[in-house]
C-alpha cells in the first residue's frame, strides 16, 4: 500500500484482520533443527521397551504395522518440536525422563495393555499367524497399538516436561513460557 493511499484511521490490526498484511509465527517462538533432532533421540530411547512387548504379539505383517505407526511418531513429533519451541522443549525433556522410566517400565506396560483393550473394543483380534500357538495382531493392530502407545508415551512426556521446563526457566533467569507460541501457531 502506498502512503498516500493509507487510511489514518484505520489501524494496522485491521489490515492484518481484512488479509491484508500475512502473519507469521515469529522465529524465536519457532522451534529448531536442534529440537527435531532431539525429539528423534528421545522418541528412539523409548522404544526398546513398547517394541520388545509389540515384537512378540505382532505377526510379520503387525511389525509392518509397527514400523509405519513408529516413521508417523517421528515425522509427527518432528513436525511439531519443528513449529513451537515451548511445545518441542517441554516434550524433549518430559519424554526424556519417561524413557528413563523403561528401568520400571510401568507406563510403557500400562499403555500396552489399554491399546490391547483399545483394539479389543474396536474390534480387532489377535489371531494366530500360521497356525502357531502365539498369537499376533496384524497390519492394522501393529499400527494402531504402536500409533496409541507413542501418543500415550508423548502425553507422557508433555505432562512431565512441561512444568519442569518452567522451573528450568525460573531458576535459569528466563523468561518462563506459556501456551500462547502454540495458540499463535495454530491460527
Amino acid at each position: 500500500m502506498a502512503a498516500a493511499d493509507e487510511n489514518p484511521f484505520v489501524s494496522p490490526e485491521a489490515d492484518e484482520l481484512l488479509g491484508a498484511t500475512p502473519t507469521a509465527t515469529p522465529s524465536s517462538q519457532q522451534g529448531s533443527w536442534r529440537l527435531v533432532r532431539c525429539w528423534v533421540v528421545v522418541e528412539l530411547l523409548n522404544m526398546p521397551m513398547p517394541a520388545m512387548f509389540g515384537w512378540g504379539g505382532t505377526s510379520p505383517l503387525g511389525r509392518i504395522g509397527m514400523a509405519v505407526g513408529i516413521a508417523t511418531l517421528v515425522a509427527t513429533g518432528a513436525a511439531i518440536t519443528r513449529q513451537s519451541r515451548m511445545i518441542g522443549q517441554s516434550l524433549c525433556i518430559g519424554c526424556a525422563v519417561v524413557a528413563l522410566t523403561q528401568l520400571a517400565p510401568m507406563p510403557h506396560m500400562i499403555l500396552g495393555m489399554l491399546a490391547m483393550d483399545a483394539m479389543e473394543v474396536v474390534g480387532i483380534e489377535s489371531r494366530f499367524p500360521g497356525g502357531g500357538s502365539e498369537p499376533g495382531y496384524g497390519l492394522a493392530g501393529g499400527l494402531l497399538a504402536t500409533l496409541f502407545v507413542g501418543v500415550g508415551l508423548a502425553a507422557s512426556g508433555l505432562i512431565v516436561g512441561y512444568p519442569l521446563r518452567m522451573l528450568g526457566s525460573r531458576l535459569g533467569g528466563r523468561p518462563q513460557g506459556r501456551f500462547d507460541d502454540a495458540v499463535a501457531d495454530a491460527d
